[in-house]
């Protein structure tokens, strides 16, 4: 009888034994895995580009761009219509995010170093000066060919040919082309003089006249 009840309480304290060890793997397992899981936090980056060109003070045109490159390190990507860009898989440490189009370095601003995701939205404002003398010289273009000016002044609240651009930009020629067509923004930053080199103008990329004329209202 004595026998009987040994046995019973030997296995019965086996039982026990079994089900401590396993909830101790257990244990250790579900420990790890929460290590690893905090330890692998991915890194990412996300935000908008803007671009806003000035004068006098004044923003002309605002404006989010597709097709800009942005990058932190070896990592880059584009941003899309609406001037949006995510970058994944962002290293740890201090380092420098990058906004450019083509080889022109728009923008260069501090990444702090944090855990997660962090939203780092751009700004990069361009005074018109700039954007003026990259989309052309102030010179007589092509010798033997008139000069012809860029339509930055006949917009809404012009008062005629001397209205300095940052009254008569908004509803010009250049606001109307910078506005809808993308293809203008490269001779912004100094890629280019496919529309506007002295010898012509972008009007005619909206059906305008490349020669003066008003939408004052």
């Amino acid at each position: 009888m004595m026998a009987k009840l040994i046995k019973k309480l030997s296995i019965a304290l086996s039982v026990v034994a079994l089900f401590f060890a396993y909830s101790a793997v257990a244990f250790a397992a579900t420990s790890v895995d929460s290590i690893n899981a905090a330890d692998v936090k991915e890194r990412i980056v996300q935000g908008k580009v803007t671009i806003n060109i000035i004068s006098e003070g004044k923003i002309l045109v605002s404006k989010e761009l597709q097709g800009l490159t942005v990058a932190v390190g070896n990592l880059e990507t584009t941003t899309n219509e609406h001037g949006n860009y995510v970058l994944s898989k962002v290293p740890f440490g201090n380092a420098n995010i990058i906004v450019t189009y083509g080889k022109k370095e728009l923008a260069r601003e501090k990444l702090g170093n944090f855990d997660g995701t962090e939203r780092k939205d751009i700004v990069i404002n361009i005074p018109y000066s700039e954007l003026k003398n990259n989309m052309h010289p102030e010179s007589d273009g092509v010798t033997g060919q008139a000069y012809i000016p860029c339509l930055d002044n006949n917009g809404w609240f012009n008062y005629g040919p001397s209205t300095p651009e940052h009254i008569g930009f908004p509803g010009s020629d250049c606001d109307i082309s910078l506005g809808n067509y993308a293809e203008c923004w490269p001779e912004v930053f100094g890629e280019g003089t496919r529309y506007c080199d002295g010898t012509k103008n972008c009007s005619r990329l909206i059906g305008h006249s490349m020669y003066w004329h008003s939408h004052a209202i």
